[in-house]
């Protein structure tokens, strides 16, 4: 097998295991720091979470909620959330 290195987020085929060139997170310019949590949200969406402060140029304050295409789904104000663990 050979290898790929990628510099973002991807998501795996569950059947074949290749990446999955059509989600868009795979696309380097929307993290533009360190992924440390994935969390998934139902059938298809992820939470991410990290270093980063901007998702695809917009703000997002180390969250983000993204499809299963890697749009991003919906804004989290984590500000009004008080501490989060």
């Amino acid at each position: 097998m050979g290898t790929t290195t990628t510099p973002s987020l991807v998501r795996f085929d569950a059947t074949s295991g290749a990446i999955a060139l059509a989600f868009s997170a795979a696309n380097p310019r929307h993290f533009g720091a360190r992924i440390t949590t994935i969390a998934t949200i139902g059938d298809q969406n992820l939470l991410v979470g990290g270093d980063f402060t901007t998702y695809d140029g917009m703000p997002a304050p180390r969250l983000v909620l993204l499809d299963g295409s890697g749009v991003r789904v919906d804004e989290l104000d984590v500000a009004s959330a008080g501490e989060m663990y």
